[in-house]
Protein backbone atom coordinates (compact mmCIF):
# COMPACT_ATOMS: atom_id res chain seq x y z
CA UNK A 1 0.00 0.00 0.00
CA UNK A 2 3.05 2.34 0.40
CA UNK A 3 3.41 4.73 -2.40
CA UNK A 4 5.83 7.58 -2.61
CA UNK A 5 3.47 10.11 -3.69
CA UNK A 6 1.37 9.87 -0.61
CA UNK A 7 4.66 10.30 0.88
CA UNK A 8 5.38 13.33 -0.97
CA UNK A 9 1.95 14.42 0.93
CA UNK A 10 2.87 13.76 4.23
CA UNK A 11 6.01 15.71 3.78
CA UNK A 12 3.61 18.84 2.51
CA UNK A 13 1.86 18.43 5.40
CA UNK A 14 4.47 18.76 7.81
CA UNK A 15 6.02 21.58 6.15
CA UNK A 16 2.37 23.68 6.47
CA UNK A 17 1.11 22.87 9.93
CA UNK A 18 3.10 25.87 11.21
CA UNK A 19 1.57 28.59 9.38
CA UNK A 20 -0.62 30.69 10.72
CA UNK A 21 -4.65 29.57 11.12
CA UNK A 22 -6.69 31.62 9.05
CA UNK A 23 -6.87 32.73 5.29
CA UNK A 24 -3.34 32.44 4.52
CA UNK A 25 -2.22 29.32 5.89
CA UNK A 26 -5.41 27.92 4.38
CA UNK A 27 -4.44 28.86 1.18
CA UNK A 28 -0.97 27.41 1.58
CA UNK A 29 -2.54 24.36 2.64
CA UNK A 30 -4.70 24.05 -0.30
CA UNK A 31 -1.76 25.07 -2.91
CA UNK A 32 0.44 22.34 -1.18
CA UNK A 33 -2.18 19.91 -1.76
CA UNK A 34 -3.27 20.07 -4.84
CA UNK A 35 -0.03 19.64 -6.40
CA UNK A 36 -0.20 16.33 -5.52
CA UNK A 37 -3.90 15.92 -6.72
CA UNK A 38 -2.88 14.43 -10.48
CA UNK A 39 -0.25 11.46 -8.95
CA UNK A 40 -2.28 10.56 -5.87
CA UNK A 41 -3.59 6.77 -5.80
CA UNK A 42 -6.95 6.09 -6.01
CA UNK A 43 -7.04 2.55 -5.27
CA UNK A 44 -5.76 3.39 -2.02
CA UNK A 45 -9.32 4.50 -1.30
CA UNK A 46 -11.62 1.67 0.13
CA UNK A 47 -15.11 1.02 1.56
CA UNK A 48 -16.05 -1.50 4.33
CA UNK A 49 -16.27 -4.28 1.64
CA UNK A 50 -12.99 -3.53 -0.04
CA UNK A 51 -10.17 -6.85 0.66
CA UNK A 52 -8.12 -4.58 1.88
CA UNK A 53 -10.05 -4.10 5.32
CA UNK A 54 -10.43 -7.58 5.87
CA UNK A 55 -9.71 -8.61 9.74
CA UNK A 56 -6.17 -9.72 10.81
CA UNK A 57 -4.62 -11.09 14.26
CA UNK A 58 -1.62 -10.69 12.99
CA UNK A 59 0.77 -7.94 14.50
CA UNK A 60 3.07 -8.37 12.01
CA UNK A 61 0.35 -6.81 9.74
CA UNK A 62 0.08 -3.61 12.32
CA UNK A 63 3.91 -3.35 12.11
CA UNK A 64 3.63 -2.81 7.90
CA UNK A 65 0.62 -0.38 8.62
CA UNK A 66 2.98 1.33 11.25
CA UNK A 67 5.91 1.91 9.10
CA UNK A 68 4.13 4.02 6.89
CA UNK A 69 3.43 7.16 8.74
CA UNK A 70 5.93 9.66 7.81
CA UNK A 71 7.50 12.26 9.75
CA UNK A 72 6.89 10.74 13.37
CA UNK A 73 9.94 8.69 13.68
CA UNK A 74 10.17 8.97 17.46
CA UNK A 75 6.70 7.85 17.85
CA UNK A 76 6.84 5.21 15.77
CA UNK A 77 9.65 3.69 17.03
CA UNK A 78 8.37 3.81 20.72
CA UNK A 79 4.89 1.99 19.46
CA UNK A 80 6.96 -0.57 17.67
CA UNK A 81 8.98 -1.07 20.59
CA UNK A 82 5.56 -1.63 22.50
CA UNK A 83 4.44 -4.13 20.00
CA UNK A 84 7.51 -6.00 20.67
CA UNK A 85 7.36 -6.08 24.38
CA UNK A 86 3.36 -6.98 23.87
CA UNK A 87 1.95 -9.48 22.05
CA UNK A 88 -1.15 -8.68 23.80
CA UNK A 89 -1.11 -5.56 22.08
CA UNK A 90 -4.32 -5.57 20.09
CA UNK A 91 -6.61 -6.56 23.29
CA UNK A 92 -7.74 -3.78 25.73
CA UNK A 93 -6.70 -6.32 28.82
CA UNK A 94 -3.15 -5.57 27.62
CA UNK A 95 -1.46 -2.93 30.18
CA UNK A 96 0.04 -0.28 30.47
CA UNK A 97 -2.14 0.20 27.39
CA UNK A 98 -3.15 -0.89 23.51
CA UNK A 99 -3.14 -0.41 20.10
CA UNK A 100 -6.57 1.80 19.05
CA UNK A 101 -7.34 2.86 15.60
CA UNK A 102 -9.39 6.58 14.80
CA UNK A 103 -10.31 8.55 12.02
CA UNK A 104 -10.75 12.22 10.74
CA UNK A 105 -13.78 12.05 9.18
CA UNK A 106 -14.18 14.80 6.29
CA UNK A 107 -18.05 15.58 4.68
CA UNK A 108 -18.41 15.62 1.17
CA UNK A 109 -16.92 18.68 -0.16
CA UNK A 110 -13.69 17.68 2.39
CA UNK A 111 -14.71 21.34 4.23
CA UNK A 112 -15.72 20.17 7.32
CA UNK A 113 -14.91 17.45 10.09
CA UNK A 114 -17.13 15.45 12.52
CA UNK A 115 -16.21 15.56 16.12
CA UNK A 116 -17.91 13.94 18.83
CA UNK A 117 -18.31 15.04 22.66
CA UNK A 118 -17.07 11.59 24.59
CA UNK A 119 -19.11 10.82 27.54
CA UNK A 120 -16.67 8.97 29.21
CA UNK A 121 -13.89 11.59 28.85
CA UNK A 122 -15.94 14.39 28.81
CA UNK A 123 -13.88 16.14 25.78
CA UNK A 124 -14.40 16.71 22.18
CA UNK A 125 -12.38 14.08 19.91
CA UNK A 126 -12.55 12.52 16.47
CA UNK A 127 -14.03 9.22 16.32
CA UNK A 128 -11.90 6.02 17.62
CA UNK A 129 -11.71 2.43 19.40
CA UNK A 130 -9.92 0.03 20.61
CA UNK A 131 -8.77 -2.46 18.00
CA UNK A 132 -10.27 -5.58 20.53
CA UNK A 133 -7.54 -8.25 18.97
CA UNK A 134 -7.94 -6.52 14.73
CA UNK A 135 -4.19 -5.65 14.32
CA UNK A 136 -6.04 -4.39 10.45
CA UNK A 137 -6.17 -0.85 12.18
CA UNK A 138 -7.70 0.92 8.99
CA UNK A 139 -10.52 -1.05 9.45
CA UNK A 140 -11.00 -0.74 13.16
CA UNK A 141 -10.70 3.27 12.38
CA UNK A 142 -13.29 2.81 9.71
CA UNK A 143 -15.67 0.80 11.72
CA UNK A 144 -16.00 2.97 14.59
CA UNK A 145 -16.81 5.62 12.80
CA UNK A 146 -19.49 3.93 11.20
CA UNK A 147 -20.56 2.48 14.88
CA UNK A 148 -19.91 6.15 16.29
CA UNK A 149 -21.57 8.50 13.27
CA UNK A 150 -23.98 6.15 11.81
CA UNK A 151 -22.77 8.20 8.46
CA UNK A 152 -23.51 6.13 5.02
CA UNK A 153 -20.88 4.68 2.72
CA UNK A 154 -17.95 6.12 4.33
CA UNK A 155 -14.52 5.85 2.70
CA UNK A 156 -11.31 4.93 4.11
CA UNK A 157 -7.81 6.20 2.83
CA UNK A 158 -5.77 3.21 3.56
CA UNK A 159 -2.75 4.71 4.38
CA UNK A 160 -2.43 5.76 8.13
CA UNK A 161 -1.81 9.77 8.31
CA UNK A 162 -0.85 10.05 11.96
CA UNK A 163 0.33 8.34 15.15
CA UNK A 164 -0.08 9.37 18.89
CA UNK A 165 0.65 8.30 22.58
CA UNK A 166 -1.53 9.23 25.25
CA UNK A 167 -2.93 8.77 28.47
CA UNK A 168 -6.34 8.03 28.79
CA UNK A 169 -8.49 7.38 32.12
CA UNK A 170 -11.94 7.31 33.55
CA UNK A 171 -13.25 6.92 37.11
CA UNK A 172 -14.01 3.28 35.99
CA UNK A 173 -10.71 2.62 34.05
CA UNK A 174 -6.74 3.13 35.26
CA UNK A 175 -4.61 5.51 33.66
CA UNK A 176 -3.54 3.73 30.57
CA UNK A 177 -2.14 4.78 27.35
CA UNK A 178 -3.68 4.67 23.67
CA UNK A 179 -0.95 3.87 20.62
CA UNK A 180 -3.73 5.36 18.30
CA UNK A 181 -2.86 5.21 14.53
CA UNK A 182 -5.04 7.98 12.56
CA UNK A 183 -6.77 7.63 8.79
CA UNK A 184 -8.98 10.08 6.67
CA UNK A 185 -12.68 8.64 6.27
CA UNK A 186 -14.86 11.03 3.98
CA UNK A 187 -18.42 10.63 3.44
CA UNK A 188 -19.47 11.27 -0.03
CA UNK A 189 -23.09 11.43 0.95
CA UNK A 190 -24.07 15.33 0.79
CA UNK A 191 -26.03 16.75 3.44
CA UNK A 192 -25.60 13.59 5.24
CA UNK A 193 -25.96 14.43 9.19
CA UNK A 194 -24.29 12.02 11.88
CA UNK A 195 -26.36 9.69 14.35
CA UNK A 196 -24.26 9.14 17.63
CA UNK A 197 -24.43 6.06 19.38
CA UNK A 198 -23.79 5.83 23.59
CA UNK A 199 -20.11 6.71 23.11
CA UNK A 200 -20.78 10.26 23.15
CA UNK A 201 -23.20 13.11 23.67
CA UNK A 202 -23.26 15.60 20.74
CA UNK A 203 -21.94 15.11 17.28
CA UNK A 204 -21.20 18.04 14.86
CA UNK A 205 -19.88 19.08 11.71
CA UNK A 206 -17.25 21.48 11.73
CA UNK A 207 -14.49 23.83 10.52
CA UNK A 208 -10.94 23.48 10.70
CA UNK A 209 -10.78 26.52 12.77
CA UNK A 210 -13.53 25.38 15.11
CA UNK A 211 -11.87 22.12 14.99
CA UNK A 212 -8.75 23.69 16.66
CA UNK A 213 -10.52 25.25 19.14
CA UNK A 214 -12.38 22.24 20.32
CA UNK A 215 -9.08 20.50 19.96
CA UNK A 216 -6.43 22.54 21.05
CA UNK A 217 -3.88 19.64 21.70
CA UNK A 218 -1.05 20.39 19.19
CA UNK A 219 -0.64 16.78 17.88
CA UNK A 220 -4.08 16.64 17.26
CA UNK A 221 -3.32 20.04 14.74
CA UNK A 222 -0.98 18.35 13.51
CA UNK A 223 -3.42 15.29 12.53
CA UNK A 224 -5.71 18.09 11.16
CA UNK A 225 -2.94 19.38 9.16
CA UNK A 226 -2.18 15.89 7.57
CA UNK A 227 -5.95 14.70 6.99
CA UNK A 228 -6.73 17.58 5.10
CA UNK A 229 -3.89 17.94 2.54
CA UNK A 230 -4.53 13.70 1.94
CA UNK A 231 -8.41 14.74 1.65
CA UNK A 232 -7.96 17.63 -0.55
CA UNK A 233 -5.54 15.32 -2.81
CA UNK A 234 -7.74 12.34 -3.30
CA UNK A 235 -11.26 13.88 -2.50
CA UNK A 236 -11.29 17.27 -4.19
CA UNK A 237 -10.11 16.86 -7.63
Amino acid sequence: MSSPCVAEVHRSALSIRTQPRGGEGNDLLRRHALLYTATMPTDLVANAEHPELRSSSDLEFTRKLLLQVQGQPEVRARVLEFVDRHPDALLRSCQPGHLTGSAVVFDAACERVLLLFHRKLQKWLQPGGHADGDGNLAAVALREAQEETGLPSLQVYLQPIHLDIHQVSSAKDPAHLHHDLRFVVRCPVVGAEPVGNAESTQLAWVDLATAYARMPQGEAHEMFDRARAVATAVWRQ
